[in-house]
């Protein structure tokens, strides 16, 4: 994007919006990230806007549906909420 001021890099906005510590949303092809995109979006849409988000709610999500979109065997681990250690997700 060039503006008078000069040349703003622009990135992904998805990618910017958390950091993966593995690395996983490099390791995607651009199409997935979008669909995933799509796909959360929608289902945030229908949640209840006051709800508190958890903790690693993004990258969960991610790792689920790539999970069962790609029927990953074993499956990617999601992350623990830290407010509740010992339920599972």
């Amino acid at each position: 994007m060039k503006i008078a001021e000069g040349e703003i890099p622009v990135k992904d906005r998805f990618t910017r919006a958390f950091v993966v510590s593995d690395k996983l949303v490099s390791a995607i092809r651009p199409e997935v990230i979008q669909n995933f995109s799509n796909s959360l979006s929608l289902k945030m849409s229908l949640e209840d806007p006051d709800k508190e988000v958890p903790e690693n709610y993004i990258e969960n999500e991610l790792k689920d549906y790539i999970n069962k979109n790609f029927e990953v065997n074993p499956p990617i681990p999601l992350k623990p909420d830290s407010r509740f250690p010992d339920m599972p997700e």
